[in-house]
């Protein structure tokens, strides 16, 4: 009896350890994923942005030279158009790839700027006013940056409410709209890699979405 019993709690703890050690490998490859989104943003801000913005300043200098009535005024224009608008797209991608507010100033004040660019009127409740560790901060800002994404979408939502709250430790982070719900959260490979992210921290991510009652994400994350 003794023996089973030491044979049975050895294959628990084997258990275990795999799991923790599957849960730092997940961690490092996240880790190693983030250093890179971070390095490809640091590099489209200074060159492709930077190329831009001294493009339109020429275009600017050529429009001031030119003068309003030559022939060239509109191609100028245009082109100073056109150019604004792939800075725009550019800047979009960047933030998409690593957002450099949520670096600079934290959870708090990047997801009030995924509010801000939401086309669905989007209010946020909570968010607490300081800073977590960065594995905390990145993850919380791509649950709420692909539940706002996938609710543009699918979701035909008039409203969408973000909220996320400290208590015990975990940070609760949830993202609820008022659309016509029906995600399934098994497919998608944006959910499936959030799924992967928040486990990776020693967190987890829940979808509710019954058919004509809206969506609900919600992941809970250790404060870090």
């Amino acid at each position: 009896l003794v023996s089973d019993l030491a044979s049975q709690a050895g294959l628990v703890f084997g258990r275990f350890r795999l799991f923790e050690e599957l849960r730092e490998s997940r961690a490092r490859i996240i880790a190693a994923q983030d250093e890179e989104r971070r390095r490809i943003e640091r590099d489209l801000h200074d060159g492709a942005q930077q190329r831009f913005v001294n493009a339109m300043l020429n275009v600017g200098m050529a429009q001031a030279i030119a003068g309003p009535m030559s022939e060239t005024s509109d191609l100028l224009q245009h082109a100073a158009r056109e150019m604004q608008a792939g800075l725009s797209e550019l800047r979009d991608l960047a933030r998409g790839i690593h957002p450099p507010l949520l670096t600079e100033s934290g959870l708090h004040a990047a997801v009030a700027s995924l509010a801000d660019r939401s086309p669905i009127e989007t209010s946020v409740v909570g968010v607490p006013d300081r800073r977590y560790a960065e594995p905390v901060e990145v993850t919380a800002y791509f649950v709420v940056a692909e539940a706002l994404a996938n609710a543009a979408k699918h979701s035909h939502a008039s409203s969408i409410k973000i909220r996320i709250e400290e208590e015990a430790g975990r940070l609760r982070v949830e993202v609820s709209d008022d659309g016509v719900g029906g995600v399934d959260s098994r497919h998608g490979s944006g959910l499936l890699g959030l799924r992967d992210r928040t486990a990776a921290i020693g967190g987890s991510l829940n979808v509710e979405s019954p058919n004509g009652h809206g969506t609900v994400v919600r992941a809970d994350l250790p404060c870090g």
